[in-house]
This record gives C-alpha cells, sequence and structure tokens, in this order.
C-alpha cells in the first residue's frame, strides 16, 4: 500500500512537471504567460491545459470546465480531457476539489461557488467567450456538474453529466430554479449506461427536465459502465454539435 501511494505521488509530481512545463510554453495576452494553474485568494485551485499553440482571438475562446470524480486528482480528468482540447481547440480547466475523499463538497466549503471563481477569473482575465463556457462532470464531479447548472444556470447553462447522481439534495435547487423560470436557455446532457448504478436517476432527472419544459438529452451506453464514452473528443464533438442546433 505504501508503495503504491509512492507510486501515485512520483506520477502526480511527473505529470505535474509536464504540465507546468508546457503552460511555460505558451504565450498568452499582452505577453503574459499563460497559466497551468490558478490560485484564487478564496482558496480556489484548478489545473488548465491549453491546447499546443493556441491562437484563437480573444474573446473568442471556448472554456471546458472539467469535474473529477471521488479520489481523483485534476491531474486525473486533464489525461482524458487534454485529446479534446487539442482535437476541439478547447481550453480545459479542472478544479480542485479541496477534500481528496469526497471530491467536491458543500460544506463548509461550497465548491460550487469556488468553481464559478474560477470561471469568472478564465473569462476576465484571459479571454474566454462567455457563452462558449461549458461544464462537465464524470461521476462524483457529474453530481456538481448538474447542481452548477441548476444553482448558476446564467453562467452555465451547458452541462454535461457523466455517470453522476440527481439526488435530494438538489431537488430544493431545482424547485426554486423553476419558481423563477430561471432554465430558459439551459441544456443539460446525460450519459449513463444500461444497469449502471447512476442510470435510474439520471433517467429520472431527464424526464423532470422534460416535463418542464428544460432541453435535455439522455444517452444510455448499452454495455459501458462507470467510464468515459469511447472516442472521447468525437464523442464530445457530437454534443457541442447537440447543443448549437438546440439553439437556446
Amino acid at each position: 500500500m505504501v508503495a503504491s501511494r509512492t507510486r501515485r505521488r512520483i506520477t502526480y509530481t511527473f505529470l505535474s512537471l509536464v504540465l507546468i512545463l508546457l503552460g511555460g510554453l505558451l504565450v498568452g495576452l499582452s505577453g503574459e504567460a499563460v497559466p497551468d494553474r490558478l490560485a484564487l485568494p478564496s482558496g480556489a485551485t484548478g489545473r488548465i491545459y491549453w491546447p499546443e499553440g493556441y491562437d484563437v482571438s480573444f474573446g473568442d475562446r471556448g472554456l471546458v470546465i472539467a469535474l473529477h470524480g471521488l479520489r481523483q486528482m485534476p491531474e486525473d480528468a486533464l489525461m482524458v480531457w487534454q485529446p479534446v482540447a487539442e482535437r476541439l481547440n478547447l481550453i480545459v480547466l479542472v478544479p480542485s476539489g479541496n477534500a481528496y475523499e469526497h471530491g467536491y463538497t458543500r460544506e463548509p466549503v461550497d465548491d460550487r461557488a469556488r468553481i464559478r471563481e474560477l470561471r469568472d477569473q478564465m473569462v476576465n482575465r484571459y479571454g474566454v467567450d462567455p457563452s462558449r463556457v461549458y461544464v462537465a462532470g464524470f461521476s462524483r464531479g457529474g453530481n456538481y456538474a448538474i447542481e452548477l447548472g441548476l444553482k448558476y444556470p446564467e453562467v452555465f447553462p451547458r452541462v454535461m453529466c457523466l455517470y453522476g447522481f440527481y439526488n435530494s439534495l438538489t431537488t430544493p435547487i431545482f424547485e426554486e430554479g423553476l419558481s423563477k423560470d430561471l432554465y430558459r436557455q439551459s441544456h443539460f446532457y446525460l450519459v449513463t449506461g444500461y444497469g449502471d448504478m447512476t442510470e435510474a436517476s439520471l433517467t429520472g432527472f431527464h424526464r423532470r427536465l422534460k416535463e418542464n419544459g428544460i432541453a435535455t438529452k439522455l444517452h444510455v451506453f448499452p454495455n459501458s459502465f462507470h467510464v468515459y464514452p469511447p472516442n472521447f473528443p468525437e464523442f464530445f464533438r457530437g454534443v457541442l454539435r447537440t447543443w448549437r442546433e438546440d439553439g437556446r
């Protein structure tokens, strides 16, 4: 067990060094080196991946905020999302959950508020187009992707949940948003698998969204359980196409 933990630390350290070197090679706006990591005074932190040779003009940058699962580090999610960033020319930001065992939390630290702060920093300082911010979460991160879309629909209208849960803690947020008619621009893309432990929860959430006129798509894989979809860059390209064709 000790040897396993040591190998994991070495692996994360190596990945961190690689990402730092990549960040140092990229040149940002007004000669400023773009960061590979954000750290805000509130305690919000996150790792960033910029596509190689990124040259999209200021104000037209697309950003995926990717949320990792339980007992995962941001580097775990970055490894999955890096090919997406390269193929689709998107920046990827992975916020750090403040508790390793639980990933993201609501209290005493509200990671949802911290993630919004990170989003605002990327928009205000690094030229991300607010209309091209997408939040996506896997497993525990999928729970929080849903909550971000329900709690802050004006800044997170495009949400992808991969094998996450809609649960009783989320219901009050959803119902409050419904009462205020906040979800006119929202579109949720829900991914699960037949027989997966998240299937019933996401199917039920999909049904509730449809009943209330909120744009939603449910993708149920027949033989895939709690893993990222195959050929993930092309899969996410299809998600983006769905959102564009939705026209909202």
